[in-house]
Parts: structure tokens; C-alpha cells; sequence
């Protein structure tokens, strides 16, 4: 599919990310706080010390060239089948917020409850493609377990492909083992095909957590796709400019990449950024800034200068609740992302509060909005 897609950057732009990330990876480096992801570094000729990784060019542009710019996500309902790097964007729920805003009541912690509900309901969405991961934060159900809860209701409310656990090793490894189980296939099988994608999250400024690196490199031997995403903080974990925002995730998204197809060539990558700014006056994340859409159209150059698909943007707010602020906020980040030609649009419904929670009604105005653009 060919468009025209809205463009910020330069050539030249271009150009000057990439060679300030390119000095950024062999100066200063990455930190991979893991054993097993330092021996893969080394195993491949990367310099290393101690849990810093220093990435030439030649080496990341090489790995580049292993990963897709497009794969399908298979469904237990082969209609709903996605695939993403195919021109026309996929959509799929907010992600990661720890409260639900209740019309009766106001903020509230999320339960399981809530949970099963926004899955039903996502499945019943006409616009969303994915019914999600960690659409909200259970808190009436034990930390530990809760990743596989969330799993097993995406499985058995939806029939729409899920996103899968990025709780280290054991959230990928129960991802893997419970698809087996709904696609009636050994998990060895699965490695021929996708099944679902994780979130895999840099840790601003120039670092991975241990937990996203253990989920990155088990999802990779599968051959599962993984979207590696930066959400730098210009003014707080980023330069203050938005070409230093940049160049840092720029220099961040690629050391993953970099790993993901150093473990298993061929990976299905997606290049992904939520980065912002910081609201000067509180210190406060602000998603509903003119500065996030304008680092959603520059990411999507970005990515498509690496021939990789793009995970950026949704229907984004720093609104507390479903009022004018939120509709225009969530309006000018989710036309952005798509006329930017985001591929991946992720908290594509339901967000409120800069991320923090989740609203039953937004969920179904934003979808409505996913439909109109």
C-alpha cells in the first residue's frame, strides 16, 4: 500500500538521528543488566563492560536487515487474523494502567472483574484488533499469577489475537505454553508462525531491566514478535530537545533490535516510542502534548528508514476524565499516529490520566474514533 504519509524530517534530519545514535551506541553505550543477553553480545564480537554494551554500526545495521518489515499475528479465529507492516494500521487497548475511572465512584483500584470485562468488551469493539495485555492492573489477585489470569481471559473472552506476558522468562514461557494449549499444537510448532507480540520496554535513559531483557531473548527463540519501545521524557530522561529525545530512542529501540535478531535472526521486530515531554511546571509524564505527536510522526520516519514496522501513539490524554480535553487530546495524538503511518497503535482506546487509568466509556468513544480515522 502506498500513501503519503505526514512527514516532520528531513533527509538530512534523518541522517543526523541516525549518526548521533550510531556515536550514542559505540560511545556510551547500553546497559544490559543480564548475564545470558551479555554472553549473546559477546558471542557476536560486541564490546562490552561489564553490563554496558557498546554497538557499532556495521554490526546493528546487519542485524537490521534480518528482521521482517511485515508478519501476520495469528488468531484462534483465523478471520481476525492481523498483519501488521501491511499499510493499514492495527489497533489495539491502552496498556498498563493500575485504575479504573468509575462514573459512580470515581478512581478506583482495577480488579479481575474489571479485567474480563474490557476483554468481552474488546472482543465486541468493532475497531480493536488485538483484545490487548494488561489492559488494567488486577489488584484483587496475587502479583504473581496475575500476568496468567490476564492471559487466560484474553483466550477465553476474545477470539481476536492477545499480547502476550513481558514478566521476564516465566510471563513469555507461560504465554507460550498456554497458546499452545488454545491453538492444540506443541509449543515447538508455534515457532513456525506468530501467535502474539509483547511489549518490551526500554528503561530511559539508555537501559534495559532485567525483566524486559529475560522476555525479549525468550521470545525471540520462539520467533515471537516483540515491540521494542523507548518512552523518553524530554526534560527528565531525555535531552530537553526533541532531536536529543531522538536520537537517545533511536540509539535505545536499535540496541534491542540488535539482540532480538542476534538471539534468533529473522524475529519479527516492531520499532516503537511513546516519548514526550515532561510537563515543566509538576514533573508530570503529558501524553496529551503537541510534543508527543510530533515525535509520533518523526518515530514512524524513523522506522520506515529502517524498513521496519511502527508501534507509536494511540488515543492519548493527560484528562482525568471523558470531557472536552480528553476528546481533543486523544483526537490530535490518535490522527496524528495514523496519517503518520504507524502501523502498531497501541492504547488505541480507553486511556485517561497520562497512562494511569482506564475508562469503560472512553473505551467505546475511542473506538469509535479508531473507526473514523
Amino acid at each position: 500500500m502506498s500513501c503519503n504519509w505526514s512527514e516532520i524530517l528531513s533527509p538530512n534530519d534523518i541522517e543526523q538521528t541516525h549518526n548521533t545514535s550510531m556515536k550514542i551506541l559505540a560511545n556510551v553505550g547500553v546497559q544490559f543488566p543480564e548475564g545470558e543477553a551479555i554472553a549473546v553480545f559477546k558471542k557476536h564480537g560486541v564490546k562490552t563492560n561489564g553490563h554496558t554494551v557498546y554497538l557499532g554500526e556495521k554490526r546493528v545495521m546487519k542485524a537490521l536487515k534480518t528482521a521482517p518489515s511485515q508478519f501476520t499475528i495469528h488468531a484462534r479465529n483465523t478471520d481476525k487474523d492481523v498483519t501488521v507492516g501491511g499499510g493499514r494500521p492495527v489497533f489495539a487497548p491502552g496498556y498498563g494502567a493500575p485504575f479504573i475511572i468509575d462514573p459512580e465512584v470515581g478512581k478506583r483500584g482495577a480488579t479481575m472483574q474489571d479485567y474480563d470485562d474490557l476483554v468481552r468488551l474488546a472482543d465486541a469493539l468493532p475497531n480493536q484488533d488485538l483484545s490487548g495485555h494488561l489492559m488494567v492492573g488486577p489488584g484483587d489477585v496475587p502479583a504473581h499469577t496475575a500476568h496468567i489470569r490476564m492471559l487466560h481471559a484474553c483466550m477465553v473472552h476474545s477470539d481476536k489475537p492477545f499480547i502476550g506476558s513481558a514478566e521476564g522468562t516465566a510471563g513469555a514461557r507461560h504465554t507460550m505454553e498456554m497458546a499452545a494449549i488454545l491453538f492444540g499444537e506443541e509449543v515447538a510448532a508455534l515457532a513456525q508462525r506468530p501467535v502474539t507480540i509483547a511489549l518490551i520496554n526500554s528503561l530511559s535513559p539508555l537501559r534495559y531491566s532485567r525483566e524486559m531483557i529475560e522476555a525479549l531473548m525468550e521470545y525471540a527463540r520462539w520467533q515471537q514478535p516483540v515491540i521494542i519501545a523507548a518512552l523518553a521524557m524530554a526534560g527528565s530522561t531525555a535531552p530537553i530537545t526533541l532531536a536529543g529525545v531522538l536520537a537517545q530512542q533511536n540509539a535505545e529501540i536499535l540496541a534491542g533490535i540488535t539482540l532480538a535478531q542476534f538471539v534468533s535472526p529473522g524475529t519479527p521486530v516492531v520499532y516503537g516510542s511513546t516519548s514526550t515531554n515532561m510537563d515543566m511546571k509538576t514533573g508530570a509524564l503529558s501524553i496529551g502534548s503537541p510534543e508527543l505527536s510530533l515525535v509520533v510522526t518523526a518515530t514512524a520516519q524513523m522506522a520506515r528508514h529502517y524498513g521496519l514496522p511502527c508501534r507509536s501513539g494511540g488515543a492519548l490524554t493527560d484528562a482525568h476524565s471523558t470531557d472536552a480535553q480528553a476528546g481533543f487530546e486523544s483526537m490530535l495524538g490518535l490522527l496524528t499516529t495514523v496519517n503518520s503511518g504507524v502501523d502498531f497503535v497501541l492504547h488505541a482506546a480507553g486511556i485517561l490520566s497520562s497512562y494511569l487509568a482506564f475508562s469503560y466509556e472512553k473505551f467505546v468513544l475511542d473506538d469509535e474514533m479508531c473507526g473514523m480515522v
